[in-house]
């Protein structure tokens, strides 16, 4: 299941940033702000995860990028469909600096150096498709854009993130050692 959210956040990170230019308003400003928006993304992440656990600030951060996601796919106003773009680009940055603590937590001491490559090649698999996944935009019937990298990255956002909470909390908790303290 750990491959399924690095996988979903490393593709709906970079198709945010791929597509920020087209999502609304100036190229540039676009661009601008989707990098912006990280920051307080980070800072958010590191106080959530303190506060409440990191499953729940990772499921939570990931849905809630999905649903930006979703909405941004709709036919919003431009300025709307920006600043909703921006939010799920902040939610899925702090998701992203979450599941790297998360994972490492997750993995016993005798298999976390493997099971941290595994989920990091999903992660790669899921960068080198979104811009396949963003070429699907250019699919068009009848003149009306489908929109279906935004409904792809939202779906796998929102899954991503619901099966996120059948994980383990890990905060305050003793990390594993062996594969017989899993069970």
């Amino acid at each position: 299941m750990d491959c399924l959210h690095r996988f979903t956040d490393c593709m709906v990170y970079y198709g945010l940033s791929m597509s920020a230019g087209s999502l609304g308003g100036g190229r540039y400003i676009s661009v601008a702000l989707s990098g912006l928006v990280e920051l307080p993304g980070l800072y958010i992440s590191y106080h959530l995860m303190e506060r409440i656990g990191r499953k729940w600030t990772h499921g939570g951060l990931l849905m809630l990028a999905g649903i930006c996601c979703a909405l941004a796919a709709i036919g919003l106003g431009e300025s709307v469909r920006l600043v909703v773009a921006l939010l799920g680009k902040c939610s899925v940055a702090a998701s992203f600096s979450v599941v790297y603590l998360y994972s490492a937590e997750l993995f016993p001491t005798e298999i976390r150096n493997l099971g941290l490559g595994v989920v990091s090649i999903s992660a790669r698999i899921g960068g080198i498709l979104t811009p396949l996944i963003l070429l699907m935009g250019e699919i068009n019937l009848g003149g009306v854009s489908l929109g279906l990298p935004m409904v792809v990255m939202g779906c796998l956002g929102l899954l991503a993130g619901l099966l996120s909470l059948h994980l383990p909390e890990t905060l305050h908790q003793p990390l594993p050692e062996t594969l017989a303290e899993l069970t």
